[in-house]
């Protein structure tokens, strides 16, 4: 091979091929790039398996801000939709920030329902010294919430917990 070659097209071309093989084959050595393996190390810890922890589905769920229980666990809430045959996919947004989509077809009306969920971990009723809640030990506490991609407000993520609590309960609340 001599300098004429690299010069032409071809050589263009073995050059480029070199550095892409080179490359991936770098990638598949050493891992992912940094942003991945960050992405991947707060799914561990947050979501281990791609699914909360018992611990964490047996914490009370807590909505509207103030934060107040909503008096059912995240199992509960999490049962009660796959009761609906809701597929439940769980993505992490942040270090203590989780998503909970649930889809799937209505079955009265056979259309197509989505809801995105997020949640924040919290450890009690106080964080960074200021009171944020109504509500006794951990919790997971929803902070947002979509219905097939449209952000609710606060007033209707109340009332679709109040529907699922009087779903579930035998008794009516007070």
């Amino acid at each position: 091979m001599n300098a004429q070659f690299f010069q032409s097209w071809r050589g263009a071309l073995l050059v480029a091929a070199v550095v892409a093989v080179g490359v991936s084959g770098y990638k598949a050595i050493f891992g992912p790039d940094t942003a991945t393996r960050i992405a991947q190390a707060r799914m561990s810890r947050l979501l281990p398996g791609g699914q909360p922890t018992q611990d964490m589905f047996s914490r009370q769920v807590a909505a509207a801000r103030p934060f107040v229980s909503a008096q059912i666990t995240l199992g509960q809430l999490t049962n009660y939709l796959q009761g609906l045959n809701y597929e439940i996919v769980w993505e992490v947004v942040d270090v203590d920030t989780f998503v909970m989509r649930a889809s799937g077809n209505d079955a009265l009306t056979r259309r197509n329902e989505e809801y995105a969920i997020q949640f924040v971990v919290l450890d009690g009723p106080v964080k960074d010294g200021r009171v944020i809640g109504v509500f006794n030990g951990p919790a997971a506490g929803i902070e947002s919430m979509a219905y097939n991609r449209v952000t609710v407000s606060d007033e209707e993520i109340v009332q679709f917990i109040l529907t699922i609590v009087s779903d579930l309960s035998p008794v009516p609340l007070q």
